[in-house]
């Protein structure tokens, strides 16, 4: 019998979607202010607008989307994204000259974990962020992760 890691057919995570108020102020939030870039802006009909975005060379985007019909929460609070840069402190400066709601310090604790701060988006969703730590992705894997037997 095949395992479950054989029988999937999934291969990526394709996006994460972020309710938001205003589809244009995000796309100009995400675009302009951040750097992401534009990955897709369609209609697909019946009032509904699909945008995504994504940093340079990522395959995972953010999809901006308006909540509707119980999909994707309500807007605001944490998003429980993480995003990497190479370097946390210039991009907390940066944001803050862009007049965006960063946290006051960034959070550094000790034992190897990245320096990370969070923002807000114009909506008051969360997101972090977390500097790249480039011995962290070279550490060979020891082993696969393997699912919890139910108690």
């Amino acid at each position: 019998m095949a395992s479950p890691a054989e029988m999937s057919s999934i291969r990526s995570v394709a996006s994460i979607v972020i309710p938001v108020a205003d589809q244009d102020l995000a796309l100009t939030f995400y675009r302009d202010t951040l750097g992401l870039e534009l990955r897709a802006d369609f209609a697909p009909g019946a009032g509904f607008r699909w945008i995504e975005v994504a940093p340079p060379g990522s395959v995972t985007t953010m999809a901006l989307a308006l909540p509707r019909g119980g999909m994707w929460r309500t807007v605001g609070g944490d998003t429980n994204l993480s995003l990497a840069c190479d370097d946390v402190t210039a991009l907390h400066g940066r944001l803050r000259e862009c007049g965006i709601d960063v946290d006051e310090h960034i959070t550094e604790i000790p034992g190897g974990v990245p320096p990370m701060f969070r923002f807000r988006d114009p909506f008051g969703n969360i997101l972090q962020v977390v500097q790249r730590d480039r011995r962290a992705t070279a550490r060979p894997t020891t082993g696969s992760a393997q699912p919890r037997s139910p108690s």
